[in-house]
Order: C-alpha cells, then sequence, then structure tokens
C-alpha cells in the first residue's frame, strides 16, 4: 500500500496582545456590534471597566489607544464620542505584527517605582553643582510655561538629571529610557488632554519644593514630594489615583 503524501500544514505566529490592545479591540467591537455612528457617545469608562472587569486606568489607557488612532474623540466633562470607522482594510492598532511594547500606564507606574527611591537617594548624594543645574533647569521651565503654555524638554530633563544625582547609573539609566517613551503618539495624545496652564504651573511648584528637600539631604521628604506628584498626575493621565 502506497504511503500517503504529508500535506504540509501551514501554520502562522500566535501574536500576544497588551491588555491596553486587548481592551480597545472589545470597546471597538461593542461600537461594530451596536452599529454606533459618528457622534454616538460611547458608555463612560467606569461602565466600560465593570463591563470588561479591569480597572478604570486600563480602560482610560485603551481609550488613548482609540483617539490616537482617530476613532474616537474625547470630550472632557461629556465624554467619548465615535469619531471616524476606518475603511476598509486599514489595519488596527491591535492588529500590528509587532509587539508595540508597553503602554502608557505601564510605563508610568514603573517611573513610580524607580523615581520615588531615586529621589531619596538623590538627597543623600546630590552635589551642590548639580542642585544649581536643576534650579537652572527649573528657571527655564518656568519661563517656557510663562511664554507658551507647555510642557518643554526641561520637563523631562529635570527629572533625569535629578535620578542621576541618585549615583546609581544602572536605574537612572531606566529612567532616561521611560522618559523616552515619552515621545509616542499615545503620549501627545495624553498630555494633549491634560495640558493646563494650572496643572504646569503645579508642575513647577513641585520641582522647586524638590529642590529645598535636596538643599536640606531630606530623603524622606524628597521621596514624599515625588510620589505626591506622580501620583497627581497619573489621576490626571490615567483618571484614577496611582496608589
Amino acid at each position: 500500500m502506497a504511503a500517503r503524501a504529508r500535506v504540509p500544514v501551514v501554520m502562522q505566529a500566535i501574536k500576544p496582545k497588551r491588555l491596553y490592545q486587548h481592551i480597545a479591540e472589545q470597546i471597538y467591537e461593542q461600537v461594530r456590534t451596536l452599529k454606533l455612528k459618528p457622534d454616538d457617545r460611547l458608555p463612560s469608562e467606569i461602565e466600560l471597566s465593570r463591563q470588561l472587569g479591569v480597572s478604570r486606568p486600563s480602560v482610560r489607557e485603551a481609550m488613548i489607544v482609540l483617539e490616537t488612532a482617530g476613532l474616537i474623540e474625547v470630550h472632557t466633562g461629556s465624554g467619548s464620542y465615535v469619531r471616524n470607522l476606518p475603511a476598509v482594510n486599514r489595519q488596527l492598532p491591535w492588529e500590528q505584527p509587532t509587539d508595540p511594547g508597553p503602554g502608557p500606564l505601564e510605563q508610568f507606574k514603573a517611573r513610580m517605582v524607580l523615581e520615588c527611591e531615586l529621589a531619596s537617594e538623590a538627597a543623600k548624594n546630590i552635589a551642590p553643582r548639580e542642585i544649581a543645574e536643576l534650579e537652572g533647569i527649573v528657571a527655564r521651565i518656568e519661563r517656557h510655561v510663562g511664554e507658551t503654555g507647555k510642557v518643554g524638554r526641561d520637563h523631562f530633563l529635570f527629572h533625569e538629571r535629578l535620578a542621576e544625582a541618585s549615583r546609581n547609573t544602572v536605574l537612572a539609566a531606566y529612567v532616561r529610557d521611560l522618559i523616552a517613551m515619552n515621545q509616542t503618539p499615545m503620549w501627545q495624545t495624553i498630555r494633549g488632554r491634560v495640558e493646563t496652564l494650572e496643572n504646569l504651573r503645579k508642575g513647577v511648584e513641585f520641582r522647586k519644593r524638590m529642590i529645598g528637600a535636596l538643599r536640606r539631604r531630606d530623603a524622606r521628604g524628597a521621596k514624599t514630594l515625588m510620589r505626591q506628584h506622580l501620583q497627581r498626575i497619573g489621576g490626571i493621565y490615567f483618571g484614577e489615583s496611582m496608589t
């Protein structure tokens, strides 16, 4: 009896998705299932969080994906609305062939873990010349905010220099990498939604208070200031306390 020829089986690799991609996909499928049209309002983030069994910050992150892709529009204080349905054959954000990497929420939580400890270490190790450099950075930030009302490069440079003052080059490098990730379209969407003059001025005040703690060699105070600052802006970014 002749042996049967083997038919090659063509398999495709399974591409794992990040949680925020899964949530964005499910929200989009809800839009399609309910046949929502442009300008129709989506359920609230709280309601979506309840339906999907995930945290509100995770829902907020998924909404940022949809907003960045131009599929929804967020009106602060009003809600989220369908903007456009994608054209046929358009690749959606969760259909990317490669892993897009950790989303903004995961990146931000990593910053909270690292920067609070590094602020404490910086207070113990910082040199006078580094304090003077931080003061110069804050002066430039304050001037830039007054002139443009926007975040500039010095906002992030302050965090990088503070991390470097900890004398832990490994962790400082991680902070630099996390800050470099802040240049993605998703982060531009996040900041564009919450960059107000009031918020930016609070950021300047935080930096001035941090310099005061560094001058006093107040490690506990520096750590507390950083935690409070990141919890505040995390709540603004993701809609819930980052505790």
